[in-house]
């Protein structure tokens, strides 16, 4: 019962370090107020209706990152 914002800020107060390891994925690119937070967490996002290459190339990209050391 609760939307990819409030998932992502239960999920980062438990573990910040996993705050890089999120892609959202979205049809609603045109709302400033989901774009603003994506931008301000420095997530990546994925516009719907995507295309499984654009995922698997998000996934690989952030899978290689190194995971944020916690505060």
């Amino acid at each position: 019962g609760m939307d990819g914002k409030a998932f992502y800020k239960e999920v980062t107060t438990r573990k910040p370090e996993m705050g890089g390891r999120f892609i959202f994925l979205t049809g609603d690119t045109c709302n400033s107020e989901t774009v603003d937070f994506v931008e301000s967490v420095g997530a990546r996002c994925i516009g719907k209706p995507f295309h499984l290459e654009t995922m698997d190339k998000t996934l690989a990209e952030v899978l290689r990152q190194p995971l944020a050391k916690a505060a």
